[in-house]
């Protein structure tokens, strides 16, 4: 959504981090990192008002759940949707 590119490394013992790439112009935005039921999920600052009301979905920013899901470098080349 935000052109931004979330890369996860998972160690040996089970820990998780992410980084966050930005993608097109600028600099990029600030993210939140939080875990939810076990699932690791980046919630960029300016999505956060539209999360709040239910406008965007949290599923869309779960890490773990996109990765199990098959979108991630080694299965697919971009998870964009077609452009119109």
């Amino acid at each position: 959504m935000t052109g931004d590119r979330v890369h996860l490394e998972r160690f040996p013992d089970g820990r998780r981090a992410v980084s966050v790439e930005p993608g097109g112009e600028g600099a990029g935005g600030s993210y939140e990192q939080v875990e939810i039921d076990g699932d690791l999920y980046v919630l960029p600052g300016e999505a956060l008002p539209y999360l709040a009301t239910g406008a965007l979905d949290r599923q869309l920013f779960n890490i773990t759940g996109l990765v199990e899901q098959g979108y991630d470098d080694a299965r697919t080349k971009s998870i964009r949707t077609p452009e119109r």
